[in-house]
């Protein structure tokens, strides 16, 4: 049977009446015992919730953080550390102007970029590898990004970049390493199986969904689509696919090929009427929205048109709407992997 832990008046109750039973009929002596019963079931109550802490422990579905740890070291699931946005910036200036290395530039927001090599600017400007000076996804960007140099630079005109940066990744989030832990103990590895790949592209920073496609390039071959939630564009750019790829090829059986792809957009716009309509509802079921496109849609999966309707019915102040557009259910291909595209709003 389940273990119940008494609470603390439940406790002092039981103390008390097992003290007084044993007294006699003297009112001081009794008084006495009421403190002497307070005290203990004060002791008998931290005792209980040491012991339903240690319980706790013991599991990884229901364990603290500090005690975590234990768990993904004994079964070889460190938790994924933070990364460094990075991309190209264009810089353009006087010809012949060199840009240091470690030279800090600043986005308009304060997130701030380093250089990492000397380069020199061309007649037509020069290209630079830049990343972020802060590890974690607040480095990553959408493009067109205007960049600043923090300390004025002779020569340096103007930086951007058109492509914006990726690849920054925060500390793996508590529940997703927790989710890993437990994975790994209902799924052990089996010397490459399906399990084991989409497992293994879980493990490079960043990485949030992975799915493996078996005989991908034939006989022996197996493809892993990968998506990254946490940057500005979850459909990885190629820097991003060569440091999965590269990870793939470190841990894959030597025997067999791997390739890390990234899933084809199948941009799902949307037309809402929405009732009560208001600034706060729209952003409710944006965010409702954003959520269901982050957990449920599969690569090659049909995406269920009722499935969009939930979504919207389970927004915060959301009474009725009408679902206008997608008309009907969304096919996509097998490599393709429906994706949130815009809401207009419906009068």
């Amino acid at each position: 049977m389940p273990f119940g832990r008494p609470d603390l008046p439940v406790l002092i109750e039981r103390t008390r009446n097992d003290v007084v039973s044993r007294l006699d009929g003297d009112p001081l002596r009794r008084a006495d015992a009421e403190v002497s019963a307070r005290v203990q079931a004060g002791l008998f109550h931290e005792l209980y919730g040491l012991v339903s802490w240690v319980a706790d422990q013991l599991f990884a579905d229901t364990a603290d953080e500090s005690e975590l740890v234990r768990h993904a070291n004994r079964w070889g699931v460190p938790r994924k550390d933070a990364a460094a946005a990075y991309g190209t910036a264009w810089l353009l200036g006087q010809p012949g102007a060199i840009v240091r290395a470690a030279t800090v530039l600043q986005r308009a927001d304060g997130v701030q970029y380093f250089t990492r090599a000397d380069v020199v600017i061309g007649a037509v400007g020069v290209e630079a590898v830049v990343q972020a000076v802060e590890l974690g996804a607040a480095g990553n960007a959408a493009g067109p990004v205007a960049l600043t140099p923090v300390s004025p630079v002779a020569g340096l005109a103007s930086v951007s970049s058109v492509a914006g940066f990726g690849g920054g990744a925060d500390v793996e989030a508590l529940p997703d390493w927790r989710a890993r832990i437990l994975d790994r103990q209902r799924r052990p590895p089996h010397g490459g199986n399906i399990d084991d790949y989409r497992r293994w592209a879980l493990e490079v920073a960043g990485v949030t969904r992975a799915w493996p496609l078996a005989g991908y390039m034939g006989l022996g071959a197996v493809g892993v689509l990968v998506l990254r939630d946490g940057d500005a564009n979850p459909i990885p750019d190629a820097a991003a696919l060569a440091l999965i790829q590269s990870y793939l090829d470190m841990v894959r059986p030597v025997t067999a090929e791997v390739k890390a792809i990234a899933p084809v957009a199948s941009i799902v716009p949307l037309s809402i009427r929405l009732r009560p309509d208001s600034i706060a509802n729209r952003a409710a079921v944006s965010a409702s929205l954003a959520s269901f496109f982050r957990r449920v849609p599969v690569p090659g999966a049909r995406l269920e048109r009722s499935n969009l309707v939930e979504a919207i019915s389970l927004a915060t102040g959301e009474e009725s709407h009408d679902l206008v557009s997608p008309a009907a259910s969304v096919d996509c291909g097998p490599l393709e992997l429906a994706t949130m595209g815009g809401i207009t709003w419906l009068s």
